[in-house]
C-alpha cells in the first residue's frame, strides 16, 4: 500500500528509507572505492559525465503527476478537502502498487505542497517556467508536467537551465540540442543567477533573453490565442498606480516551476533586479506560492519547489543536486562513494588529502568513503570531543560542496547518448570563446544559497531562441544541520561561465556561484 496522506504542514515529505538498507550502507562505507566512472573531455581540463539515469518516457515509463480532482464553485470546503484526500491516497497507492519502493525516488507525499502547485502551475498559469539545473537538467525535467501543462492544458513552456556558470561550455550547447529534439518549439534559456543586489541585475543578458522568450509566447484569453508581447508593453513606473484586486484576465501570470532548490525564487529576484523572494540551499525552501507584479500586466508566481515520481534514479544523486536534504541523509558515506567515483581529477587528488591519511594506516590502504572523510576531517579541522576526527560532518561538508558547486566539485553530466567525440565536437565549437569564460576566484563569495552571479553581455547566439531540432543572498541552513563557521567556509573556486560564453560582448563579469 501507499504511504500516508502528508501532514497539513508545509514541508516537504518523503517515503521512509528501509532501515535494512541503511544498516547495509553503513557497513559499506569501509569498502573501498571502485575505479573513476569514465568521462568525456570538455575542454579547457573540465569534464562530462556519461547520462547516469534512465530516461523518463523511453527507457521506463513517465508516472502520472496527480492533478486537481474535478470540482464546483459550490461544493463545501469539507467536501473537497475529503475528495482530494481520497484522491491522493489512491494516487499514492497505485504508485507502489505498481513499482517497487526501491525502483522510486524520493518524491513528494505531501498533499498540501501539492495543492499548493495546483493552484499555481496548472491553474494560475499562462506561462509555465521549467527551471533546470545546468549540472544534470534531463534529471529534474519532469516528463509529466511537461506533458500536462503543454498538451492537456495546452499552455506555453520556457526551459530555464539555471546555474549555467559552473558547467563546461560545451555542455550548454549539447543540452539545448537534446532538449531541441526533446522539446520542439520551446524556447531554451541558459541563465546564471546574479547577486541580487548586484548593479543593473535586471539588465543582464540572461534576464534580458528571459524575457524575450516570454514576450514571445501566446496566451489564452476569451478562447483565443493572442501573444504576450503586449502585456509586457506598459512601463514598469505604472505598477506604483495599481490598487485593489483585478481581474486575472487584464494580465497574464507566469509561474516557476521545478524541482527543490533550482534557484527558482533566484531567477524572480534577478528579474526584478532586487531581493523580493527568499531563497536558500534548503530543498523546498519556498512552499507557499508568492504572487509578484513586474509591470501592470505581467505577474511573476514562485511555486514551491516539487519532486515528481520517477523510475531508476540513483538516490545520491536527489542529495547532490537538491532533491532531499542533506539534513535527514542518515548515511552520508554512499553518496560520498558516487562523488568520489565520478570526480574528476579524483577526489584525493583535488581535496589534497594523501597527506592527511591516519598515520597508523598502512601506505598502500586503499581508499574508503569513511577513511576519505576522516582524511578531509583532519584538514578541515573537524573533532569531536576527545579529539577524535568527525567524518560525519566532513561528509556532510562534502555534500554541501557538491550540492553548490564548490571545491571543484560540480558533478556535470551530459545528454543520453552523447559519446565523447559529441562531447569533443561541442568544445571545439565553443573554442575560440572559451578563454573569455574563465574567471579567477580571488574576489569569489562563498554564500549557502542556491544563487549564481553572472555578468555576462551581448546578443545571445543560443539562449532565448525557439528550440528546433538542429544537426538570495539568504545564508539558511537546514534546521537540522550544524552551524557552518567562518573557518569551515570551503576555498574560494573558480568558476565558468557558460552564459557568458554565449553572450559574449565583453562586460564586466561577476562572480558566481551554484
Amino acid at each position: 500500500g501507499g504511504a500516508a496522506v502528508g501532514p497539513p504542514r508545509l514541508q516537504t515529505v518523503f517515503g521512509k528509507e528501509n532501515e535494512e538498507e541503511i544498516r547495509a550502507l553503513k557497513a559499506d562505507a569501509t569498502r573501498p572505492l571502485g575505479s573513476t566512472a569514465r568521462a568525456f573531455k570538455a575542454g579547457d581540463g573540465m569534464h562530462m559525465l556519461p547520462y547516469p539515469c534512465i530516461q523518463e518516457g523511453k527507457d521506463r515509463p513517465v508516472i502520472d503527476i496527480p492533478v486537481r480532482p474535478a470540482w464546483t464553485e459550490d461544493m463545501g470546503a469539507e467536501s473537497l478537502n475529503a475528495r482530494e484526500e481520497k484522491y491522493f491516497g489512491d494516487w499514492l497507492s497505485d504508485i507502489y502498487r505498481a513499482h517497487a519502493r526501491s525502483e522510486l525516488n524520493y518524491f513528494e507525499h505531501n498533499l498540501e505542497v501539492w495543492r499548493q502547485v495546483w493552484r499555481t502551475a496548472f491553474e494560475r498559469a499562462d506561462i509555465v517556467v521549467m527551471v533546470l539545473d545546468a549540472r544534470i537538467p534531463l534529471f529534474h525535467f519532469s516528463q509529466a508536467v511537461f506533458n500536462h501543462v503543454k498538451t492537456k492544458l495546452e499552455k506555453e513552456v520556457v526551459i530555464v537551465m539555471n546555474k549555467a556558470d559552473i558547467v563546461p561550455p560545451a555542455s550548454v550547447q549539447l543540452w539545448h540540442d537534446f532538449f531541441a529534439a526533446h522539446c520542439p518549439g520551446v524556447r531554451f534559456v541558459p541563465f546564471c543567477v546574479p547577486k541580487s543586489g548586484s548593479a543593473h541585475v535586471a539588465q543582464l543578458p540572461c534576464v534580458v533573453e528571459l524575457l524575450d522568450a516570454l514576450k514571445a509566447c501566446s496566451v489564452t484569453r476569451a478562447g483565443k490565442r493572442l501573444p504576450a508581447a503586449p502585456f509586457f508593453d506598459h512601463p514598469r513606473e505604472e505598477l506604483a498606480a495599481l490598487t485593489g484586486d483585478r481581474d486575472p484576465e487584464e494580465f497574464i501570470t507566469v509561474v516557476l516551476q521545478g524541482d527543490p532548490n533550482m534557484g527558482k525564487s533566484s531567477v524572480i529576484n534577478a528579474v526584478f533586479g532586487k531581493k523580493l523572494v527568499s531563497s536558500s540551499a534548503t530543498p523546498g525552501h519556498t512552499k507557499h506560492f508568492q504572487t509578484l507584479f513586474w509591470g501592470r500586466d505581467v505577474c511573476f508566481c514562485d511555486s514551491p519547489g516539487i519532486v515528481c515520481p520517477k523510475l531508476g534514479v540513483p538516490k545520491p544523486l536527489q542529495v547532490l543536486f537538491g532533491s532531499y536534504r542533506i539534513a535527514q541523509v542518515r548515511e552520508p558515506y554512499h553518496v560520498v562513494r558516487f562523488i568520489a567515483e565520478h570526480c574528476h581529477p579524483p577526489l584525493v587528488d583535488l581535496l589534497k588529502l594523501k597527506t592527511f591519511r591516519d598515520k597508523d594506516a598502512e601506505p598502500d590502504e586503499p581508499w574508503s568513503p569513511l577513511n576519505l572523510c576522516e582524511a578531509y576531517a583532519r584538514k578541515r579541522g573537524f573533532f569531536r570531543r576527545g579529539g577524535r576526527v568527525d567524518p560525519t560532518r566532513a561528509a556532510s561538508r562534502l555534500l554541501r560542496d557538491a550540492l553548490s558547486g564548490f571545491s571543484g566539485l560540480a558533478l556535470c553530466f551530459a545528454p543520453p547518448g552523447v559519446n565523447a567525440a559529441a562531447v569533443a565536437a561541442a568544445a571545439a565549437v565553443m573554442a575560440p570563446v572559451a578563454a573569455q569564460w574563465v574567471r579567477g576566484g580571488g574576489d569569489s563569495e562563498e554564500e549557502d544559497d542556491d544563487e549564481g552571479e553572472d555578468g555576462g553581455s551581448g546578443s545571445g547566439v543560443v539562449a532565448g531562441v525557439p528550440l528546433e531540432a538542429s544537426g538570495d543572498d539568504d545564508d539558511d541552513e537546514d534546521d537540522g544541520d550544524e552551524a557552518t563557521t567562518a573557518a569551515e567556509a570551503p576555498p574560494k573556486a573558480k568558476v565558468r561561465n557558460a552564459f557568458a560564453a554565449l553572450n559574449s560582448s565583453g562586460s564586466e563579469s561577476e562572480d558566481s556561484e551554484g
